[in-house]
């Protein structure tokens, strides 16, 4: 489990997790990050080559849900596996 800080990128790995974990993992670590005082969390999807399509089914639901919440997420340009989220406030 991550420990969490405001001045610190924190990172979750839900690559290999079902989708409706994966989301559910990423939505209560954001939770543990805003409580804390941070905005910005690393969340390794993986690229999907492993699923049947070879495409992420993971950061596409993730994405979805944690924009409803707030957050603005962009793909890591460097690794397309990472979704970057950065709390947007209310």
């Amino acid at each position: 489990m991550p420990t969490w800080g405001t001045n610190t990128v924190q990172e979750i790995d839900v690559h290999g997790l079902l989708t409706d974990e994966a989301v559910r993992k990423t939505e209560q670590e954001c939770r543990r990050l805003l409580r804390a005082g941070g905005s910005i969390l690393r969340v390794i999807t993986g690229k999907g080559n492993h699923s049947k399509d070879g495409k992420s089914k993971l950061r596409p639901a993730i994405q979805g849900s944690m924009e409803q919440h707030g957050f603005e997420c962009t793909v890591d340009p460097k690794n397309t596996g990472v979704l970057i989220l950065q709390w947007q406030g209310q």
